[in-house]
């Protein structure tokens, strides 16, 4: 596979473009032979269109996302070094194999040393996460009205009596934590406070009520989920972000499923993302048409 891409990295840089997405691209000297078997010659062209039909998005997107990291300053710094390692360390100890004999192996796999691993499997993943908190410190207003983050505290409880019986516990000052305890019926809402956003696991029901409360406070009403029968009791804790904006913008990046393609999407529009070629245009669009912006 590496060596597909090196090959595909030599033809893009003789590619004969048009001006326009529809049109395609193609190679310098096109038909000029690289095999021949028989008397059938398998030329440049031949190549290059197979690869480009074949993995010719995923690499021309695999290449720009790479180059967006180097224009935005994301690099392998100390930090990412020291976490492929661990990380790569924890897989080789719950794998039960030795290094050496993983690093063998590799090459069989046209990868030549741990570090060419680290840079196909670790950097990739963690350089997306440095352009994901760039993105939203560079768009801090606009994530945090995407996301509506909040702070509280939520109890989950099977019965709507217990949960009535909840909310006046905690109504009359008893710690919120020790009457989820008392009667919640999930770890999962335990009354710790933290931050919830649109895309926390919390229903939607519940969460609308709690950026829709005009004050800090414990909410007045148990709130029904009629889609799973659960009952709710909240306290808000604090609506303005400014007030908890750090522990905002970590949640929105532990917990966002949408962020790698919305901070993506923003830098290629930023950088003005151009496709030259109908086939690699149709690759892309389809593997995420928020990709395109060129249109």
């Amino acid at each position: 596979m590496k060596k597909i891409y090196g090959i595909l990295c030599a033809c893009a840089l003789s590619l004969t473009l048009a001006g326009c997405k529809d049109a395609t691209a193609g190679v310098s000297d096109s038909k000029k032979a690289l095999i021949t078997v028989g008397n059938t010659n398998i030329t440049k062209g031949d190549v290059y269109n197979v690869l480009k039909g074949n993995s010719g998005a995923s690499t021309a997107l695999t290449m720009t996302t790479n180059t967006l990291y180097e224009l935005e300053g994301i690099k392998v710094d100390d930090n990412m070094k020291k976490r492929a390692e661990k990380e790569f360390q924890e897989s080789l100890k719950s794998s039960e194999q030795k290094e050496e004999d993983f690093i063998k192996n590799l090459k069989s796999y046209g990868i030549e040393s741990k570090e060419d691993y680290f840079e196909q499997y670790y950097y990739p993943e963690y350089k997306q996460e440095a352009l994901n908190e760039k993105y939203v410190n560079d768009k801090k207003k606009s994530v945090f009205n995407t996301y509506n983050p909040v702070k509280g505290r939520v109890l989950e409880a099977s019965s709507k009596e217990k949960a009535e019986n909840a909310l006046k516990a905690v109504q009359n000052g008893e710690n919120f934590e020790s009457t989820a305890k008392k009667y919640g019926d999930t770890t999962t809402y335990s009354g710790k406070e933290e931050v919830y956003i649109t895309e926390s696991s919390l229903p939607q029901t519940v969460f609308s009520q709690m950026t829709n409360v005009s004050k800090n406070g414990v909410i007045s009403k148990v709130i029904e989920d009629t889609s799973s029968g659960k009952y709710y009791v909240v306290q808000v804790t604090e609506k303005d972000t400014s007030k908890f904006e750090e522990d905002a913008i970590n949640t929105i990046l532990e917990t966002s499923t949408s962020l790698d393609d919305t901070a993506l999407t923003y830098y290629l529009e930023k950088h003005k993302f151009t496709i030259y070629d109908i086939d690699v245009y149709n690759g892309i669009k389809s593997t995420n048409e928020s990709y395109i912006v060129q249109d």
